[in-house]
């Protein structure tokens, strides 16, 4: 889903409320400056990084006005107003050199940080009320002046009031939108950012009609999407558990859990299970995922796998994981294999560990976090069995792997990648080449055009001399010679696979 209006603004709302899902906010943060509106509407910012506030350095005087445009006129009421008059006259001399700039969250939030000091709807209200109650303090010198100065902005505030109409409007058409499109979280964040801009436009014009439709806009479009999205949790349990990994010593069950079945603290002798409860759905199905174990800030265990070829996650928002599962009913041996292989080789003590679930998108350099849980892990006792438990998953694992499937068949250039392996001083024995990849990858001379080499994925098995048998992801490439190519040559080496020998050839 892509914003429906071509607005910088629209785009900038899209990109944080969906960055969470995708790549992480802090990168977004960091490359943009901008603060990262959370669900209840409050900004956040990546380590130090704001967006810059305008402010005049002007605002001296008696009983200035506070934070939060709560207004404070102390006793020298005509000192006050006085000082009001100056420092929004100021503000909107700055205004005016910012229309057509309320196009992305930094200029936002520093809008809305202006409104909240200088809050022209309530000084106008205060001093109003305070003049009604005593008319005679306009015959004070310099007040007169200085509140016709104050109500002659008026018109101004009105049609910046407009000006911030038309961009959330803008907005509004997005957040319907990924409404439809069922982009759900983010169309909650985006109006939710939008009603608090309405708000601070109707700090400048407080009767403005279409603010108050758009913000009315946004509070229905938050309580149907609340309704919504309860919908698509799979019951309270997912609900009080948003973006969390909990622990179990048997697999939870979508829907059926309780919460007696919770578990925070394991020796390494006990079976252990994690679940993933995701406020949102992954957005792509061929994305990555990575389940990392941190202690003290350095990795304990990691595990990395493919979305597309893992244990099916419940409309992708609910995730079994199998950490040290029974290796007779463990459903993803390879999660288990790995992870309980690492946890089994730290040394005998208590540890307290951070879990994170971070998933990566294809195509996209880094991933984010959308998920987290810690967990006690008493390495004291069981260790024997926790190595035992990852070596039986590891020889399952062994004994079901298979090469992958060929995206090409030629026998010749199948042939060639053997003897690259050779050439290429391997001292394992190459067995069989697959071409897993579906088109060569053509690359070309930077000023003639002509084609100089081209490349394409493949998997090798070997025997090692100690007589195992794996195969290995690599890059095959062939170099351009006369009409055709020379034989192909081992460009890059992936990561290994251990399997039965006489799996090989199936």
């Amino acid at each position: 889903m892509s914003p429906s209006r071509n607005t910088a603004l629209s785009t900038v709302f899209y990109l944080i409320t969906t960055c969470t899902m995708v790549s992480g906010c802090g990168q977004l943060q960091q490359i943009t400056g901008v603060k990262v509106p959370n669900a209840l509407g409050n900004g956040h910012s990546a380590g130090e990084t704001t967006a810059p506030s305008v402010s005049t350095g002007r605002s001296g005087g008696t009983g200035h006005q506070a934070k939060s445009g709560q207004v404070t006129p102390g006793s020298d009421f005509p000192g006050w107003v006085s000082t009001q008059a100056r420092d929004i006259r100021f503000w909107k001399d700055d205004l005016s050199t910012q229309q057509g700039r309320l196009k992305d969250s930094g200029n936002c939030e520093s809008f809305m940080g202006q409104v909240d000091q200088y809050d022209y709807v309530g000084t106008m209200r205060t001093i109003e009320a305070r003049i009604a109650k005593e008319p005679g303090l306009m015959s004070q010198r310099g007040l007169a002046g200085d509140v016709e100065r104050l109500r002659a902005m008026k018109p101004f505030f009105t049609d910046y009031a407009d000006y911030v109409a038309r961009e959330m409007t803008a907005v509004s058409d997005d957040v319907f939108a990924m409404q439809k499109d069922g982009d759900l979280i983010p169309a909650k964040n985006t109006a939710i950012l939008g009603s608090r801009v309405c708000d601070a436009g109707l700090k400048l014009a407080a009767d403005h009609a279409k603010l108050h439709e758009i913000r009315d806009g946004f509070s229905k479009v938050v309580t149907e999407i609340d309704v919504a999205i309860d919908k698509t949790y799979s019951g309270p349990f997912h609900k009080a558990h948003l973006n969390q990994i909990v622990f179990s010593s048997q697999p939870l069950v979508a829907g059926t859990e309780e919460a007696a079945a919770v578990k925070t603290s394991f020796t390494a002798a006990d079976r252990i299970y994690g679940t993933v409860y995701l406020d949102q759905k992954l957005a792509d199905s061929s994305g990555r995922l990575t389940l990392t174990f941190v202690e003290e800030g350095s990795d304990a265990a990691v595990f990395e796998w493919d979305l597309n070829k893992g244990p099916d996650g419940t409309g992708r928002m609910v995730f079994p994981l199998e950490i040290a599962p029974d290796p007779k009913s463990a459903v993803f041996a390879a999660m288990g294999a790995d992870l309980a292989t690492e946890l089994a080789s730290l040394a005998p003590r208590k540890r307290t560990m951070e879990v994170k679930l971070s998933f990566q998108q294809r195509g996209m350099s880094s991933g984010g976090t959308v998920a987290k849980g810690q967990i006690a892990l008493d390495t004291t006792v069981g260790l024997e069995t926790l190595a035992q438990t990852g070596e039986v998953l590891t020889q399952r694992v062994i004994s079901e792997t298979r090469m992958p499937k060929a995206g090409l068949k030629d026998a010749a250039v199948e042939k060639q990648m053997l003897a690259a392996l050779t050439a290429a001083g391997w001292k394992e024995t190459p067995l069989r080449a697959v071409i897993t990849g579906t088109t060569w990858q053509l690359y070309y001379h930077a000023i003639s055009g002509a084609v100089t080499s081209r490349d394409i994925s493949a998997a090798v098995a070997v025997r090692t001399p100690k007589g195992e048998c794996r195969y290995f992801n690599v890059t095959m490439f062939q170099n351009a010679m006369g009409r055709g190519f020379a034989p192909a040559q081992l460009g890059m080496t992936f990561l290994a696979h251990d399997m039965d020998c006489g799996n090989v050839a199936k």
